[in-house]
């Protein structure tokens, strides 16, 4: 739900901060007195596009920023999105007077994209005109299958019609790009260079190695011979380590002289060992059996052939691998296609058969949310309302199945049926959505629903059914409502009162939650232009009758 409202320099608001309630707010007002913004600013920090016009005139930006409580999909998005996840998510939207717009989700800047995701799933906005145009137009399928909630059927058929598309794109841009034999021929020869090539791993680093020592043999081996001869030659540094170390020896039991005698003996081992490492680089240099020419040749080669193929032994490696799957594939394309098509046929057959079986249970479910909603409908005062829902299925295959759903609905007795837009007054859609609403109360993930000015050209009986409606739809949502009649806001658990001040030639928008006596005297307001005592008297009648009491 949402938890706490801040609005600044937005439209008429100057600030505001509201800490909203649970179940069933209703906002009341004198027409012009801004009631909708607030629930523009609601849709703006949930990702609607904005512009610089709502900024409060004289005012740099407006700011906006919602606390929802966290729900389990929003999580979902947020991991996804790499943004730490807490029992509480902050939406906040800055624009600008230059038009410029900043979205942020627990303080870290986003796309709006990825703000009207979110938001899409922690609150839901419906008003008169906007209603089904919006929300319903061309989703009717996805409504049922919200509804009949078959959700493995659902899965299990759309990741077969992935498998499916993906693998006619293979097949297009296979035939798009099918080699002739000329192309084939060059493929074949770049593969045998590589191959004959017989390039081991690390074979230019040992090549370059070996040139450079070539390079550098005649030092090599003089500097080498000059060091052994110092080292270990007549009257050498081994020789007279080796000496002092029996002079050291030849001292009985001075523990001292025994310590030193180890000391200098590793190092005539040590010593010893850098002169066998040496003697071997010497030996290895004046035994080479390859010439410098041979090698420089070799690693002419290596050189031309891994910058041909990325630049490197992986990357020629892996472009043999691409070389080879081209030319596996492209061999016999005649072959290959006959694979394709085989694994298209056999995806079409899963797909019809797990159409069918969303077909079958799409058409049972419609009848069950055909007579709920009639249900609902009745409650509305639509009790000559009809309601028919059409599962028509096609030839072609698509990410929803082979149907085709559309409601049907004739609102008064004697009409025919027909398409929901084209026979429903802006009154009596709004009311066919709130009945939805209830209908899917236990199924939407949604947690806050805003029915703004919905009941416009409704009054008494049914103003009181909307508003217990929404009361009643309150006990699994937080929800609130725009409205202009008394009678829907009397079943509110909370009133708020919207007013319009003006001052120093600027005018103000302002939000109180009503205590209760401010309640009845704002309702007898809105309903009769006076407060009495005959018509607060009247409210607290018209509260007992909306909520029941």
């Amino acid at each position: 739900m949402l938890q706490t409202l801040y609005i600044s320099n937005f439209v008429l608001i100057e600030q505001l901060q509201l800490d909203l309630q649970s179940g069933f707010s209703a906002f009341i007002g004198e027409t012009g007195a801004g009631k909708s913004i607030l629930m523009d600013a609601i849709n703006l920090v949930c990702g609607e596009r904005g512009s610089s016009d709502v900024v409060r005139l004289g005012s740099n930006k407006a700011i906006i920023e919602a606390t929802f409580d966290m729900n389990e999909k929003v999580k979902e998005l947020l991991e996804e999105a790499g943004i730490d996840a807490d029992d509480f998510i902050t939406l906040t939207r800055e624009i600008s007077s230059e038009g410029k717009s900043i979205c942020r989700i627990n303080h870290r800047v986003v796309n709006l994209g990825l703000l009207k995701d979110v938001g899409s799933h922690l609150v839901s906005v419906h008003s008169q005109f906007d209603t089904v145009s919006m929300k319903l137009n061309g989703s009717y399928i996805q409504l049922l299958d919200k509804f009949i909630n078959q959700p493995e059927l659902l899965e299990t058929y759309r990741n077969t019609y992935k498998e499916y598309t993906d693998v006619v794109r293979e097949k297009r841009e296979f035939l798009e790009n099918a080699l002739s034999e000329s192309e084939l021929e060059i493929l074949q020869y770049n593969a045998d260079e590589i191959l004959n090539a017989a390039i081991g791993e690390n074979e230019l680093d040992e090549i370059e190695e070996k040139m450079k020592l070539l390079q550098a043999s005649e030092m090599i081996e003089r500097v080498g011979n000059e060091v052994m001869e110092l080292v270990d030659g007549n009257d050498s540094i081994t020789d007279r380590i080796y000496s002092a170390i029996r002079l050291l020896r030849s001292v009985k039991d001075v523990n001292s002289f025994d310590e030193l005698a180890e000391k200098l003996d590793t190092y005539y081992y040590e010593i010893k060992d850098v002169v066998e490492d040496l003697n071997t680089i010497v030996s290895s240099v004046s035994t080479e059996s390859e010439s410098y020419e041979e090698l420089q040749e070799r690693a002419f080669l290596i050189r031309k052939i891994f910058r041909k193929n990325g630049g490197s032994y992986e990357s020629m490696m892996k472009n043999l691998d691409n070389i080879n799957h081209q030319i596996e594939q492209y061999s016999n394309v005649q072959e290959y296609e006959a694979k394709l098509i085989q694994k298209e046929t056999k995806l079409i057959n899963e797909l019809n058969k797990l159409a069918k079986e969303l077909h079958d249970v799409r058409e049972e479910g419609s009848l069950l949310l055909e007579k709920a909603i009639l249900n609902e409908l009745a409650d509305l005062q639509l009790k000559n309302a009809s309601f028919k829902i059409e599962v028509n299925e096609n030839d072609v295959l698509s990410k929803d199945g082979i149907d085709e759903v559309i409601f049907n609905v004739s609102m008064n007795k004697g009409e025919t049926l027909r398409p929901l837009l084209k026979c429903a007054s802006g009154g009596e859609l709004s009311r066919f959505m709130l009945g939805l609403k209830i209908v899917y109360k236990d199924i939407d993930d949604v947690d806050t629903i805003i029915f703004d000015e919905i009941d416009s050209g409704i009054s008494g009986a049914t103003a009181y059914t909307i508003g217990q409606k929404m009361l009643e739809l309150s006990k699994n949502r937080q929800v609130f409502s725009v409205t202009h009649l008394a009678q829907v806001a009397a079943s509110g658990d909370n009133v708020y009162f919207i007013d319009k001040q003006t001052i120093d030639n600027a005018t103000y928008s302002n939000v109180t939650l009503l205590d209760e006596n401010s309640k009845y005297e704002k309702l007898a307001l809105i309903a009769t232009g006076t407060i009495s005592n005959t018509t607060i008297s009247t409210a607290k009648e018209m509260v007992k009758t909306a909520r029941g009491e």
